[in-house]
This record gives C-alpha cells, sequence and structure tokens, in this order.
C-alpha cells in the first residue's frame, strides 16, 4: 500500500468512507508504539491497520451491492 497523504478517501475495513483531512503522530497505549494517527472530515479518525482501501477517486471505493433483496 502506498503512502496515504491528505485529500484522499479512505476506506475503513467497517465500510465508512471518509475523506483524510489531517494527519497526526499518536501513541497506542496498546502497543506502545507511535503511528500515524488519520483524521478524517466527517469527525472520525483511523489507523493504519484499520484502513482498507484508498485513493484519490471516490468512485474506485465505492462497491456494488444488491438492493433487491430489500426491496
Amino acid at each position: 500500500m502506498s503512502k496515504i497523504e491528505i485529500n484522499e478517501y479512505v476506506r475503513t475495513n467497517k465500510g465508512r468512507i471518509g475523506k483524510v483531512a489531517e494527519i497526526r503522530l499518536g501513541f497506542n497505549k496498546d502497543l506502545q508504539v507511535y503511528q500515524d494517527i488519520y483524521i478524517l472530515d466527517n469527525g472520525l479518525w483511523t489507523i493504519l491497520d484499520y484502513i482498507a482501501n484508498h485513493s484519490k477517486q471516490l468512485i474506485d471505493l465505492i462497491k456494488v451491492r444488491r438492493f433487491c433483496k430489500w426491496i
């Protein structure tokens, strides 16, 4: 995976999509290491371990779903 930059779109492993607004260095108490924290424009934040995919184009992150099962 290439380096994630500001203004890129990311998809988390839980399916949430957001645009990276800020990258900070934070301390992970569980692993006792410093790592990058990605703050998204929708108020969420994530770390690299939870990012499934990233792209400059939003359309690259959208998955096609079957809507007929809800109709």
